[in-house]
């Protein structure tokens, strides 16, 4: 049998069927801590979110995005596939097809999944650029009739499946091995790189200026919404959250235009809360106290001001229990300690980490942006943005 792809084979009814169990999630509803009642300290407490098609195609799009990785550190000395045969009850032969790896399996599992699909439903991301190479490898072949040979096939089936499953794997390796791929992953990493670099140069100069800092975190979002970036509950634009974002920052700086002196955000677009902002807000720590204070104030204006009521807020510094105490990162930190050291620069690797399945790239959009340090007038300088899809948020 051969499972080379031929020209303009499409079977749409087996399509139509790899579709249904994306869509059977679309009513589920979960627990989620993301929405609920808040306390009086500013914390959250129950709340109910709905799970979207994308969410769960996300999941399994991350989860096959690590399959191709570890498909990528195969020996290639050695066939991805066997064809295999043992005597069973009365004599009886046993035809199966034994993979060299978990992943070589994981593989074969998800051939018929249309992940090619993710283009539609997350048109505000870049793909990984091994699954471009996937899409790529694979249109070459008929993979459900490989699929089928390999799972429900005779013993000739399978070994032709499995000679043809083989040089998919190898056809997949060169690709992501490849100079071309090499360069793409390179370039995927840089941006990411170069924002924490610039904000970790911020922080430096700033606990070099002061021996204490208040650190505050504050999420601003407008509750469940679609993992495409475009739309959402509100049915809110990119153009309306960015200024949105804006109004907040200037809000900020000209509530504490003197104990102000340092600031980052980042936008993300994720699964359950749709588009929102992480906010990293550094004040001077011998002028201000009170950080879950700062933090639900902050909160309550982007609710009923910046966005008239629609949006809802996370008080990181009201939940300092969620977090390691030697990762924190917030509340009043010391320059002499190690463990608030270790706590900011975890906050600045979260803030401009990058998702390397999905990430988040809107063309005429900045993802990330910091200030710049003051200079000897007393107001914080105008921010610096990182550079143009710099940043793509945490799921």
């Amino acid at each position: 049998m051969k499972f080379r792809k031929k020209k303009s084979m499409i079977d749409h009814a087996r399509l139509s069927k790899e579709l249904d169990w994306f869509e059977k999630y679309r009513f589920l509803v979960i627990e989620d801590a993301t929405e609920g009642k808040e306390n009086e300290d500013g914390s959250l407490s129950g709340g109910r979110a709905f799970v979207t098609p994308e969410a769960d195609f996300y999941l399994r799009f991350k989860a096959h995005g690590r399959t191709l990785q570890k498909i990528n550190t195969l020996d290639p000395r050695q066939p991805a596939a066997v064809y295999a045969e043992s005597q069973g009850l009365r004599g009886r032969i046993i035809e199966k097809v034994e993979y060299s790896d978990k992943c070589v399996a994981e593989l074969v599992r998800d051939l018929t999944v249309p992940f090619v699909d993710a283009k539609v439903y997350f048109r505000s991301h870049a793909f990984h650029p091994y699954e471009d190479n996937y899409q790529k490898v694979i249109s070459k072949f008929d993979v459900y009739s490989l699929k089928d040979a390999l799972d429900f096939g005779n013993a000739s089936q399978k070994q032709g499946a499995v000679k043809a499953l083989n040089l998919l794997v190898a056809e997949l390796k060169a690709e992501m091995s490849s100079e071309t791929v090499r360069k793409l992953l390179r370039n995927f990493r840089r941006t990411s790189q170069k924002s924490l670099k610039q904000l970790l140069s911020l922080l430096e100069k700033l606990f070099s200026r002061h021996a204490r800092l208040l650190s505050v975190r504050v999420d601003f979002a407008y509750g469940a919404g679609r993992l495409d970036g475009t739309e959402i509950s509100t049915s809110l634009s990119i153009e309306e959250a960015a200024q949105h974002r804006e109004a907040m920052i200037d809000h900020i700086r000209k509530t504490y235009p003197n104990g102000l002196v340092g600031y980052a955000w980042a936008m993300e677009s994720a699964c359950l809360k749709g588009l929102h902002f992480h906010f990293w807000l550094l004040f001077n720590g011998s002028e201000h106290r009170g950080d879950m204070g700062i933090a639900k104030s902050l909160g309550e204006h982007w609710v009923n001001v910046v966005t008239e009521g629609t949006g809802t807020y996370f008080n990181c510094n009201a939940n300092k229990g969620a977090y390691p105490t030697d990762a924190m990162g917030i509340g009043m930190l010391h320059r002499d300690s190690q463990e608030n050291m270790d706590g900011v620069r975890l906050i600045a690797a979260y803030l401009t980490k990058i998702d390397f399945y999905l990430r988040f790239d809107v063309a005429g959009f900045r993802t990330f942006g910091k200030s710049q340090v003051r200079t000897s007038s007393r107001r914080l300088k105008k921010p610096s943005e990182g550079p143009q899809g710099a940043h793509h948020g945490h799921q």
